[in-house]
């Protein structure tokens, strides 16, 4: 079975996701979704029943009323702000359904011109609102009903072009379990400390936005742990793994790191660009694309930028200790029990991530016995591969055609 035909991006807040979409976005063999899949967060359809009441929902309608009601008063704002209510009023008109109908139609368009397509999503927007909602800690009673989606099956994939996704497997997703074989999963990290930090610097101007369920990476564990049993229990599947890509990798070594990227997803990596012209100048700081205020608050870098701002030793050891005690110099005592609370629960799930970083190229010799890999010793079965302890080499099972696997081999 060939490969699955498309790419989902499943990243946080804060995990410099725009900048590896613009850096995807430069290859000419992907078509990037846009606006990328945003209603399965915002949920903000007025037309059908409001679900998730998220911090995040609601404040994008305050901001929406305070902005109609100033132009009320003061009619002459209403040219200087007109394209901002314009995008309110399309915001607001997002649903379920016309987001997945919206998706498989992409699907469809990328396909029938021989282009592989590239969604992303927040993992907190994707997974079931019900998850999220048991994670606040609002049991089913106070819950309000989902609408009834249905799947239309508008990208026209046919079904003996993918594999099967079984029933014992439980889908995270809000996405149909048929679609869910259609991508290849990447999904990019950060380390909490730091996309916390920028994420608290962001909520400082837009302070509505719930926090921490923006930055937990419990969720993109979820849709990682959901892939890799369907992987497990489909020896013949063609995606090799879940992706996991550190986003600090990618800026202190972006050519590096897309090609390894690129391999693995089959992509021409020499296809990449590494700097492009700006899509806004100082002159028009918000950009016809993201009049909303808190989009531009989180896009204005991205649509400034004219390619990929080198950083070393940004993928180094953090001092925890040390983010505590800034945040609660900075904003005071609360914000830094704030801070210390989230990372004592989000180290866990992001180094449970980190273990599967894609590091080195494939190896797909012998399938089982003992393999040499340059100077290290792989020992394994034809079930599972494992690497001596004492080395610095972690090994990830990759399915390849019935039982007898590809080892892939990521540097930990």
């Amino acid at each position: 079975m060939s490969s699955p035909p498309h790419i989902y991006v499943v990243t946080q807040a804060r995990t410099r996701s725009h900048m590896l979409m613009k850096l995807l976005s430069t290859n000419p063999r992907l078509e990037l979704q846009k606006p990328y899949v945003f209603a399965f967060c915002l949920v903000l359809g007025e037309g059908q029943e409001k679900i998730v009441s998220l911090e995040y929902s609601r404040g994008l309608y305050e901001q929406r009323d305070q902005l109609q009601q100033l132009c009320d008063r003061e009619p002459e704002l209403r040219k200087k702000h007109q394209a901002e209510l314009e995008y309110f009023s399309e915001l607001t008109k997002l649903t379920y359904q016309g987001e997945l109908d919206s998706l498989q139609e992409f699907i469809a368009q990328a396909t029938g011109e021989n282009k592989t397509a590239v969604v992303e999503s927040h993992a907190f927007g994707l997974v079931k609102p019900e998850i999220l909602l048991a994670e606040l800690g609002i049991l089913p009673d106070r819950q309000r009903p989902l609408p009834i989606v249905n799947d239309r099956h508008l990208d026209n994939t046919s079904p003996d072009l993918v594999d099967h996704w079984p029933q014992s497997i439980p889908n995270p997703t809000i996405l149909p379990d048929r679609m869910l074989p259609l991508f290849t999963p990447v999904i990019l990290i950060r380390h909490p400390a730091r996309s916390c930090a920028s994420y608290l610097k962001m909520r400082e101007k837009n302070h509505y936005l719930d926090f921490p369920i923006m930055v937990d990476f419990k969720w993109s564990r979820l849709i990682f742990d959901a892939y890799s049993a369907f992987y497990r229990s489909n020896p013949s599947t063609s995606a090799k793994t879940v992706i996991v890509v550190d986003s600090e990798k990618v800026v202190a070594d972006p050519e590096g790191q897309m090609e390894k990227l690129g391999n693995l997803l089959g992509v021409d990596s020499s296809l990449f660009k590494y700097s492009w012209e700006a899509e806004v100048t100082s002159d028009d700081p918000a950009g016809n694309e993201s009049a909303l205020v808190i989009l531009r608050d989180f896009l204005s870098d991205i649509k400034r930028s004219t390619g990929v701002l080198r950083q070393s030793g940004v993928s180094g050891p953090v001092d925890l200790d040390a983010e505590v005690k800034k945040w609660s110099k900075h904003a005071g005592e609360n914000a830094g029990k704030q801070v210390k609370d989230f990372l004592e629960s989000a180290m866990e799930d992001y180094e449970y991530l980190l273990k599967f970083i894609a590091e080195i190229s494939t190896y797909t010799g012998e399938t089982y016995g003992v393999q040499q890999i340059g100077d290290k010793t792989a020992l394994g079965t034809m079930a599972t591969f494992g690497l001596r302890e004492n080395t610095r080499w972690t090994t990830i099972l990759m399915a390849g055609d019935g039982f007898l696997p590809h080892l892939h081999v990521f540097r930990g």
